[in-house]
């Protein structure tokens, strides 16, 4: 545990491991954009903490028709400005972690529906071949 700690946390053990490594400082680039989310993550871990306890005591929901950070902010459980500081660390890590390399055409074949089993697909393809 201390060991990712460190690794997460811009210092020493971080910059050693990464000095030969290019890292934009670019947001709009991939490695500019864990560059500036990272610390933005690590000042709102507080706050993200205090979300979790307040949906694992259920004070919060947390579903797809929801915004647990606007509701608790709304029962004053966060402060505004915790709520602004969680609200753009969730905005950066969905774009961190959005995969935008992929055509439909090649992400199709790998694609399972409910119902279909990943064999279905094989299937198919061999049967094109």
């Amino acid at each position: 545990r201390e060991a990712v700690r460190a690794l997460l946390t811009p210092g020493e053990v971080r910059d050693r491991l990464t000095r030969d490594i290019f890292i934009s400082q670019d947001p709009d680039d991939p490695t500019g954009l864990l560059e500036h989310a990272l610390p933005k993550a690590i000042a709102a871990e507080e706050a993200t903490r205090k979300l979790e306890r307040a949906i694992r005591k259920g004070e919060v929901r947390r579903t797809h028709v929801n915004d647990p950070i606007a509701d608790a902010e709304a029962k004053g459980i966060l402060t505004g400005d915790e709520a602004k500081a969680l609200a753009e660390v969730q905005e950066l890590v969905s774009r961190v972690i959005a995969v935008d390399h992929f055509t439909p055409e090649e992400v199709a074949p790998h694609y399972v529906r409910p119902g279909q089993s990943r064999n279905d697909n094989r299937d198919s393809e061999q049967a094109a071949e």
